[in-house]
């Protein structure tokens, strides 16, 4: 990690610190939709559709603040059509991520449209055959937007983005929320 990106990531985690202290107990939710290859994930890891599912922990604000913080974790199933060389047939890729948002509301309530903004750990593999390609967890960020329609339900959609290897791999996920 360079010297500004350690001291971006110290950062965050001391806004992040902050930002829990003044807010109420973690409420937890579960995730579930689409997700979509754009860029590097298409042009070398797979075409095809899938689906995402993720849990979340959320720390909502005391009445009167327009910012929350929020834990997620996905995962991105899809099949493969890419052909590694010398191995032919379809195969799987599958990207996992681990990520801290910052969810900006313009409206402190339960209902309304937010913003999403975080960053933290992605992984992408793609297996064919016996060919495994494996970028290990890498620094990636999210940016996206949903709408909250009352205290449970909501809808969210999001660009995840990773940089490996001179590549940048992107998903565009869009799906339901649910908050126990």
């Amino acid at each position: 990690m360079t010297t500004s990106t350690s001291r971006l990531a110290r950062l965050g985690l001391l806004c992040a610190a902050a930002t829990v202290l003044g807010a109420e107990a973690p409420r937890l939710g579960l995730t579930a939709g689409a997700a979509w290859p754009t860029g590097g994930t298409r042009d070398h890891i797979t075409e095809s559709a899938g689906c995402t599912v993720g849990a979340f922990a959320d720390w909502e604000q005391r009445p009167g603040h327009a910012i929350r913080l929020a834990l997620d974790g996905n995962f991105h199933p899809r099949s493969s059509s890419r052909l590694a060389p010398g191995y032919g047939g379809r195969g799987e890729a599958q990207s996992q991520s681990l990520t801290l948002n910052y969810v900006f509301k313009p409206r402190a309530d339960f209902q309304g449209f937010f913003i999403v903004l975080g960053a933290g750990g992605m992984n992408v593999q793609r297996r064919q055959g016996n060919f495994l390609y494996e970028t290990g967890v890498k620094l990636s960020w999210n940016a996206g937007f949903g709408v909250d329609m009352n205290e449970r339900w909501g809808l969210l959609a999001r660009y995840h983005s990773i940089s490996t290897e001179g590549r940048n791999l992107g998903t565009v996920t869009a799906g339901l929320t649910y908050r126990f």
